[in-house]
């Protein structure tokens, strides 16, 4: 192979290497999809809220206490009820609403919760 032919695949590699970082067709590309499903944090039981990534008994038992005295209007509404912060809330919106039926039917991994959280982007208040 001659040094032209060699610096031009190294160079065709760093284009290709680029367009995939760019567009964000690699790694996070191939798990990209439909979320695995959603929780209705206005009707879903302990047992639905608990198949959420950081959340327990004791977290499921609060968002249930704080719906009983005000329905949820907003996804980030959760945010008012105690232990959930913007990092939980981060992780979290992927896969909550506020109306619809619950059709989440197995926990969420944390590096799924992560990967649909970094295509989302931040929180905002």
């Amino acid at each position: 192979m001659s040094i032209v032919q060699s610096s031009a695949s190294r160079i065709a590699a760093l284009l290709v290497a680029c367009l995939v970082a760019i567009t964000g067709l690699g790694a996070a590309h191939a798990t990209e999809g439909p979320p695995p499903g959603v929780v209705n944090i206005n009707t879903a039981d302990a047992e639905q809220l608990m198949l959420l990534p950081r959340v327990g008994e004791s977290k499921a038992k609060r968002i249930i206490d704080y719906r009983q005295k005000t329905p949820f209007k907003t996804v980030l509404e959760l945010g008012r009820v105690k232990g959930f912060g913007l990092k939980t809330l981060r992780l979290l919106k992927p896969f909550i609403r506020i109306d619809g039926p619950t059709t989440l039917a197995s926990e969420i991994s944390p590096e799924l919760a992560e990967t649909a959280a970094s295509r989302e982007g931040p929180v905002k208040k």
